[in-house]
This record gives C-alpha cells, sequence and structure tokens, in this order.
C-alpha cells in the first residue's frame, strides 16, 4: 500500500536496494518528472525481488541512451516478472 512505501522496508538489505534503485535512477535524468519517489524505488523491490531489480539496474547501467529512466527499469521488471524462470 501506499502508506507502507513511504516507509522503510523491514529488511535492510532490500531498503538498501530500494535506495540504491532511487540514487541511480535520479542521478541519471535532471527533469523532476522524470525521477523516482523512494516510495516507487521501495515498492518495485517489495513487488518484483532484489535479483529482478538487480538484473533491471545492470540493463539500466549497460544502456547509456536511455531518454526516461524510470519507465525503462519498470519494463524491465514487468516484463522480467511474466517471463517464466
Amino acid at each position: 500500500t501506499k502508506r507502507r512505501a513511504r516507509q522503510p522496508l523491514p529488511d535492510p538489505q532490500q531498503e538498501a536496494l530500494a535506495q540504491r534503485v532511487y540514487s541511480t535512477i535520479n542521478a541519471r535524468t535532471i527533469e523532476r518528472k522524470n525521477r523516482i519517489s523512494q516510495a516507487s524505488a521501495r515498492r518495485a523491490v517489495f513487488t518484483y525481488g532484489t535479483s529482478a531489480v538487480e538484473y533491471a539496474l545492470k540493463q539500466l547501467a549497460y544502456r547509456q541512451n536511455i531518454l526516461k529512466p524510470v519507465g525503462f527499469f519498470m519494463t524491465i521488471l514487468r516484463s522480467e516478472s511474466k517471463m517464466p524462470h
């Protein structure tokens, strides 16, 4: 829920990953509308898991020509969640 995402995640490793998502994505864009909130970063880690988020961060680091890093990041997460592993 929104309220839960505004508070730090109970697992310190997940919270650290959410903070890394927040800082990595926001460092890649100047425009405020293309940034991710801490709550959205936490929600992504909680919803998709650490391995999918790590994979999406690696893909984001590999691609340097991304105009909207949040959209790319979330698209990777959604597509990875639909694939059988």
